[in-house]
């Protein structure tokens, strides 16, 4: 084990020697979805790192709750060991000894540490550094390593021959959630029995909803119990990331904001926003009943897919000193439609250094987005955009987005161009290698580019009050320093015109010169 780590407790055997290894810091959800990247990279020593950082990032795993893990990981078909290590970092919030007793972070976030540093093949953390709006954890987890796997394909084997009961299992928690539970006791009323799963603390949770309350300290244990319910019902959760593992019948409540553990393949459903439908596809789900989708079909709004077309994009380049564009250009095509669609540019061996890239986009299309931009050598990632700063379009047309995803408006002529701020040190790389740059483009649906246009124009909007109000403030500022200033002149000039002061100007000369004469004595002496 490296130094950097501490080691809290081994479960199972030994790694042998050369045995591939993997550190995943949390939540535990997190570390379900995983599994299909580590079982794609042949993962039999995995790491649990323990962290808390709450004020930090809401990212929390005990030890505890590593524990809790263990027996599951270890039924995985390439998991042979499980260690639960700490890095022995505490970060506090205040000074002295109140620092000392109120931590704000326990343990280290890995994402951006290296991982020949911590003595692994691979640092799992690094799928928080891939852009995770509407894409799903385990595409997320696959990404950071170039990996392909299937969200709709189990990946946790159901633990019991049993047929399972006409049981409902329900997991609520205040986070990643859209309904009250009000709406989901109306969406339960009828069926059951059901089961709420969570500890007695996270009783509030569930005020309500009709139900017996069952704990689990185990996942293995609450695995087994979810593959003998009928269904399970209720938001994105670890309970929910089992269901979805083991692809037993659900019924997810989707958050409105960040949505990345959706249901994926067979017998998974987004929860409806009407209740009634909701309900309809709770009793087919629970009836096990194939036909369910053509049962709610009547009431669901068929959308006509948007169309799509094969767009050009073009890379240029500059080598050495010189503008960024220039001669040298490697292009590629790419049909375009509202799912991502890969796009690899490939950039021949260099003979210089280049100055820099640029893509032009050649398309008509209303709106694009870029996303997981990034530099390869091969299957080898040595550069990601995954800030918003690494990515520009010249003009006025673009939009807010999440870090390392550039979203614009297309212009109404000419070629839109996006620069790439990529490193220096990894532009001296094309001078050697034969490199790639690839990144995922969509081109969104109408609706889609209205609600963002929408959410741009409201958030300029209060930005430019908040500057109006600033302008205001500065302005009442700067009239009453005026104010102050002909106040403070008025007041000199009707000093000057006053007889006291023209009388005693033959005092004020003398005292300068006396003033003058003194300081000339010393200088002199």
């Amino acid at each position: 084990m490296t130094p950097l780590l501490d080691r809290l407790s081994r479960h199972g055997k030994d790694p042998e020697l050369g045995a591939i290894s993997a550190i995943h810091s949390g939540n535990i959800g997190d570390v379900i979805y995983a599994l299909p990247t580590v079982r794609t990279l042949g993962v039999s020593h995995l790491l649990l790192n323990v962290c808390e950082d709450p004020g930090a990032g809401g990212r929390v795993l005990t030890e505890a709750m590593a524990g809790s893990l263990v027996s599951l990981l270890l039924d995985q078909p390439t998991i042979d060991t499980v260690d639960v290590v700490a890095a022995p970092i505490r970060v506090g919030g205040g000074f002295g000894y109140q620092a000392r007793v109120s931590n704000l972070v326990s343990g280290l976030p890995l994402e951006h540490v290296s991982a020949s540093v911590l003595g692994v093949d691979y640092v799992l953390d690094r799928f928080r550094l891939q852009p995770l709006e509407r894409r799903h954890l385990v595409h997320a987890h696959a990404m950071a390593f170039g990996c392909r796997v299937d969200p709709a394909r189990a990946w946790i084997d159901r633990t019991t021959a049993m047929a399972p009961e006409r049981r409902i299992a329900v997991s609520v928690t205040p986070r990643y959630r859209n309904r009250s539970n009000e709406r989901l006791a109306e969406i339960l009323e009828g069926f059951g029995p059901v089961t709420l799963i969570g500890f007695r603390s996270e009783l509030p949770n569930y005020f309500g909803i009709e139900g017996e309350l069952r704990e689990f300290t185990d996942a293995k244990e609450l695995a087994v119990f979810l593959a003998e319910c009928s269904v399970f019902v209720g938001a994105a959760s670890f309970p929910s990331a089992i269901a979805e593992a083991m692809k037993i019948p659900r019924l997810v409540d989707l958050a409105g904001g960040l949505i990345n553990a959706f249901p994926a393949g067979p017998n998974g459903w987004a929860m409806p926003e009407d209740s009634q439908e909701a309900r309809h596809l709770l009793d087919g789900l629970a009836r096990g009943d194939r036909s369910v989708a053509s049962r709610v079909k009547s009431t669901v709004k068929s959308v006509t897919p948007a169309a799509v077309s094969t767009r050009r994009f073009t890379l240029e380049w500059q080598q050495a000193e010189g503008e960024l564009i220039g001669t040298h250009r490697a292009s590629a095509e790419a049909v375009l439609g509202r799912a991502p669609t890969r796009v690899r540019v490939d950039v021949p061996r260099m003979v210089d250094r280049p100055a820099g890239f640029a893509l032009t986009v050649d398309a008509r299309i209303g709106a694009l987005e870029i996303s997981n931009l990034r530099c390869v050598e091969g299957s080898k990632t040595i550069w990601t955009a995954r800030f918003a700063e690494d990515l520009s379009v010249g003009g006025e047309a673009m939009l807010s987005s999440p870090p390392g995803v550039l979203r614009w408006l297309m212009a109404e002529d000419g070629a839109d161009r996006v620069l790439l701020k990529v490193p220096d040190e990894i532009l001296t790389r094309f001078r050697d290698v034969e490199a790639s740059i690839v990144f995922d483009c969509r081109a969104p649906r109408e609706r889609e580019i209205t609600q963002w246009t929408a959410r741009e124009i409201v958030a300029l909007g209060g930005a430019l009050s908040r500057e109006r109000a600033n302008a205001e403030r500065i302005q009442a500022d700067l009239s009453l320093a005026h104010q102050k200033q002909a106040d403070l002149e008025h007041r000199l000039r009707s000093v000057q015109a006053s007889t006291s002061w023209r009388v005693t100007a033959p005092l004020r000369a003398v005292m300068g010169a006396l003033r003058t004469g003194r300081g000339g004595a010393g200088h002199g002496e």
